[in-house]
């Protein structure tokens, strides 16, 4: 892995710009959060805190980005609980020099695999679930229709994939 650079840029009328004050700004826009009466989802909480709107936009893809929050879900004061645990120096970002999948294949390695299934470029047409029993139905990345059967499954999705049609997540057995 390799530690990369506490540097932040912004784009500002399509010029990079350097935002050396990134950190004060985002902790004194979450440590507003302590203070109001009410626990409020974060995005209630940004559309009625006097802000500007690029610190507004900077926070928000902020809490997205490294907390992985749902603007409408996260909690205000527990963005602001969290942040206040952390150190000066807390806040590091790494990138695996041999790439993410090298990663995936860590993790698979503690599963036992007679027992667990991992699989990726999958794309999940129906889940129908009952205590017990899951019947996933998928698209491989070949393009076929797969059905699998399990006790247990866990699906992970970028926070962008599951805002895109919340209407279309059902799950029926």
């Amino acid at each position: 892995m390799d530690r990369l650079p506490d540097v932040h840029w912004w784009s500002e009328r399509g010029k990079l710009r350097e935002r050396k004050d990134f950190w004060q700004r985002i902790e004194k826009i979450l440590a507003r959060g302590t203070k109001t009466k009410q626990d409020l989802p974060f995005a209630e909480f940004l559309r009625t805190a006097r802000i500007t709107p690029d610190d507004r936009l900077m926070v928000a893809r902020f809490v997205e980005g490294y907390h992985g929050a749902d603007l409408e879900k996260v909690s205000t004061h527990s963005l602001a609980e969290n942040d206040d645990e952390q150190e000066e120096d807390d806040n590091p970002q790494f990138r695996i020099l041999t790439g993410y999948d090298s990663l995936l294949e860590v993790i698979r390695g503690g599963f036992a695999h007679d027992k667990v299934e991992v699989r990726t470029s999958t794309t999940v047409k129906r889940i129908g679930w009952r205590r017990g029993d899951v019947e996933l139905i998928a698209i491989n990345r070949l393009g076929r229709e797969e059905t699998h059967r399990a006790q247990a499954l866990v699906i992970t999705l970028p926070v962008g994939v599951l805002r895109s049609d919340p209407a279309s997540c059902s799950t029926q057995m």
